[in-house]
């Protein structure tokens, strides 16, 4: 960059704004600092975004503002700076970088979740190795035994040990009911490997079996509040504990449970699936079998709150993050935490109305944005870039 600078300075020791290399800072900070390590599509236009509204001329006019305040000092004299560096806050607010106000609020929050995660871990982890020395309580045995007793009988008593009956098919190609079908095979292999497992360690709790290799490794797991890997074959939000996995599994069953009683035509609440993804694309392989349109030809067409008409599918349970909807089903950046609403998927061979003020709005699978299900282009009353700086988005899972 330096380079550049005295290049486009051609020896002079200032250079006017419009002469800096904007566009090649711009691809340096896109594609090589920051570019190269994201494979979002909504995180490189978040990054695009950025560097179009910082690195560019106008950041050096004095009418230049970050989210309504200028931060361009048009002062000279030593004092004039002093002073002005001195009324600046100490903590830079997140509006200067286009956040909305809840970003700190957002962020502590996850930082809490985190930290409760880690006391939780450590509160077990003291308690087991203060009692593995075999201190034992009147009558029990071994304090690790007892808490690991109740480990299992919590377990037990949250999720189900009965595996549901296989889905019976209507229609042989239905995408819906395959995927339904899938999901079905997913939880018993669940409730299967729980099941067992917990007949295993009861067996060492109370002293009929010796504990193997695999039995030794679930203690361990469970002993620090956490799920073995074994018992959860899908994607699962990070820093969840034993407790929370437990009922949110619980949670997927009963609903799983509902689903398929109804034969899938009921709203489905996506964030209780265990494979989404899948669900989404089997909405498309739908429509594509009804209407005998390729699946590259069909795009996706989105709505909130508001059922569009023709042949939809309505997802319920998902939370928008950083914006709140108004009664005509547009958005409106507010920087809101989370509003719960009734997500309406659609395919159609037709891109949508141009004329339309949308946004691609990322539909994630849990809070912490860790896999993207699908881009959903979504009408909004806002400009949007603003939409795309404060990173709304939707969550299709949540804690329970």
């Amino acid at each position: 960059v330096a380079a550049w600078l005295q290049q486009a300075a051609g020896g002079r020791h200032n250079i006017a704004p419009t002469d800096i290399p904007w566009t090649a800072i711009r691809h340096l900070v896109r594609d090589t600092v920051y570019g190269g390590k994201v494979d979002n599509p909504c995180d490189l236009e978040l990054i695009d975004s950025l560097t179009a509204t910082y690195l560019c001329p106008a950041v050096f006019s004095p009418s230049f503002k970050f989210e309504g305040k200028s931060l361009v000092c048009d002062h000279f004299t030593r004092e004039d700076l002093t002073a002005w560096i001195s009324q600046l806050p100490d903590v830079e607010p997140p509006e200067w970088l286009g956040l909305p106000p809840s970003a700190t609020t957002m962020v502590l929050e996850q930082a809490a979740q985190r930290t409760i995660s880690t006391l939780q871990s450590i509160q077990v982890s003291v308690l087991a190795e203060s009692t593995s020395s075999g201190v034992a309580e009147e009558g029990r045995g071994p304090a690790w035994v007892t808490k690991l007793a109740a480990v299992v009988d919590t377990v037990a008593s949250l999720v189900p040990a009965d595996k549901m009956p296989p889905m019976q098919l209507t229609d042989q190609n239905d995408p819906i009911q395959l995927a339904l079908q899938r999901e079905v095979a997913t939880a018993n292999l669940v409730v299967d490997r729980v099941t067992k497992d917990l007949a295993e360690l009861r067996a060492v709790v109370k002293g009929d079996e010796k504990p193997t290799n695999h039995a030794r490794s679930l203690i361990d797991v469970l002993m620090h509040d956490a799920t073995p890997k074994r018992w959860h074959p899908y994607p699962l939000a990070t820093d969840l504990p034993l407790t929370a996995w437990a009922t949110d599994l619980a949670h997927r069953l009963a609903t799983l449970a509902k689903l398929v009683s109804g034969g899938g035509q009921a709203n489905v609440n996506l964030g209780a699936l265990f494979h989404p993804g899948a669900f989404v694309t089997a909405t498309r392989q739908l429509v594509a079998r009804k209407t005998g349109q390729s699946l590259e030809a069909l795009q996706l067409s989105c709505a909130v709150n508001i059922a569009p008409a023709g042949l939809t599918f309505a997802m319920e349970g998902v939370t928008l993050v950083g914006a709140d909807v108004q009664q005509d089903g547009r958005l409106v950046a507010t920087g809101a935490i989370g509003t719960e609403v009734t997500l309406y998927l659609s395919w159609s061979t037709d891109a949508g109305d141009g004329d339309k003020n949308t946004c691609v709005i990322p539909l994630y699978l849990n809070p912490q944005r860790s896999e993207l299900i699908a881009l959903c282009n979504l009408p909004i009353a806002d400009d949007a870039q603003t939409f795309t700086l404060q990173g709304v988005c939707l969550s299709s899972w949540r804690r329970r």
